[in-house]
């Protein structure tokens, strides 16, 4: 495997730099979410969003191998190749954008299923898209220990019969420790819509990461920055506004049912203001967010009534 600082056509560490910045971009210009997804979803199987709402177990009807790579580029481009999306989303979408800019094989990325999490790798050079990363970019060469942070998977690279492989080392047990080869992007999307399906849970986590002028992988110190989250949850019948990731706990909630035009109207008000006080703006608005989000919350009001807040 090269060295970032092998490739010297533009400047030291063109292909860090590049990566960079493509995974800024992609983290700043829209929220962590599924809703994209979800819509999607609905779509994929001609159903309302009142339908799921009455009987959310018709999610269930959508298969991750619907997806396949022809259709990565037309049915299901919007769900990753928009301003928003999910760890699948993100790492295709960076992972096509350089290889876009720079045709052939100078970037050679490969997708691994970890489980509830997907990530990208860079066969040439080592670099991982992880949208969970605290740094941004990272370089995790053969043989380095790596632990995501989402569900503390812990494993190192290696390569094996001409691919690179992630061997998972999150059991105790060696003797469990076992090898994750790569996949498509389009069987990873299509995992990760499925997972959408069957949890019934949207999300819409607010994020971004300053930008940095450091040019070099050996000299990168940002660290990405969470605010809000907004969540619906089907089988309870509300959303919840989480202020911060530090106190998960500490949530308010939209609850259908039992309110009255009055309450509905607080309702509407304080997700305005919790969008302008934990959230980014721009980001709730990102592939229409915010727009998907009313539509869902006019079907509730048919399906479940009106809804009243509690903090």
């Amino acid at each position: 495997m090269e060295s970032p600082d092998d490739y010297n056509e533009d400047g030291p560490n063109i292909a860090f730099s590049h990566c960079r910045d493509q995974w800024i971009q992609a983290f700043n210009e829209g929220p962590h979410t599924s809703f994209k997804m979800f819509q999607k979803i609905l779509e994929v199987l001609e159903l309302g969003a009142q339908d799921v709402l009455h009987d959310p177990t018709r999610l269930l009807d959508f298969r991750a191998r619907y997806v396949d790579e022809h259709q990565l580029y037309s049915r299901y481009y919007d769900t990753w190749a928009g301003r928003s999306g999910r760890c699948t989303s993100f790492a295709i979408k960076v992972a096509r954008g350089l290889e876009q800019m720079y045709p052939g094989d100078r970037f050679q990325f490969e997708f691994f299923d970890l489980g509830k999490h997907r990530v990208a790798r860079c066969q040439r050079y080592g670099f991982i898209i992880d949208s969970e990363s605290r740094r941004g970019i990272e370089m995790l060469p053969e043989g380095v220990n790596w632990t995501t942070t989402t569900d503390d998977r812990r494993g190192r690279w290696k390569y094996y019969n001409n691919h690179s492989v992630f061997e998972d080392r999150t059991s105790s047990n060696p003797r469990e420790n076992r090898d994750i080869f790569p996949i498509t992007a389009a069987v990873a999307l299509g995992i990760c819509l499925e997972q959408v399906a069957r949890n019934a849970v949207l999300v819409c986590l607010f994020r971004s990461i300053p930008d940095y002028p450091s040019t070099s992988i050996h000299d990168q110190a940002s660290t990405v920055q969470y605010r809000g989250a907004v969540r619906w949850r089907l089988a309870m019948r509300r959303m919840e506004l989480t202020p911060s990731l530090d106190d998960r706990d500490d949530y308010s909630t939209i609850t259908f049912g039992d309110g009255s035009p009055e309450t509905n109207r607080e309702c509407a008000i304080n997700l305005v203001a919790f969008i302008k006080r934990c959230g980014i703006e721009h980001q709730w608005k990102a592939d229409e967010i915010d727009r998907f989000n009313r539509q869902l919350w006019q079907a509730a009001i048919l399906e479940w009534g009106y809804p009243v807040w509690r903090s």
